[in-house]
């Protein structure tokens, strides 16, 4: 007896959900692929952060992080940055303090590149 293959064509017809899972996974995967994940224009203050956080998870130097931190609620407060702004660098800082240098490394070089484009 023949077992049935998934590259029968009547083993596919005869199952349309797998063909509609299939077709929405890789729908999502493209819009995932080309929208990426950006952070997009930051202000000039965000961008120092990004500036100091880069260095600062570069050299892993836990010292600064809560130094940087309370900058970021200062500048919050302060309007000169904006709350999403504020969230994407305490998320830095967050995975910085948790050990997670080169995850807080990439994300800063990463806030820094998209000011390039």
């Amino acid at each position: 007896m023949r077992r049935p293959c998934p590259n029968d064509s009547t083993w596919l017809s005869s199952n349309p959900g797998v063909v509609q899972r299939w077709l929405w996974t890789s729908l999502l995967a493209a819009v995932v692929t080309i929208a990426g994940c950006s952070y997009g224009e930051v202000t000039p203050v965000t961008y120092e952060y990004a500036k100091a956080l880069y260095s600062i998870t570069n050299r892993k130097d836990a010292t600064r992080l809560d130094q940087v931190h309370s900058q970021v609620e200062t500048a919050l407060a302060q309007q000169e940055l904006s709350e999403r702004e504020a969230r994407w660098l305490h998320q830095i800082v967050e995975d910085a303090a948790a050990g997670r240098w080169e995850k807080a490394n990439r994300a800063a070089r990463q806030m820094m590149e998209d000011q390039l484009k």
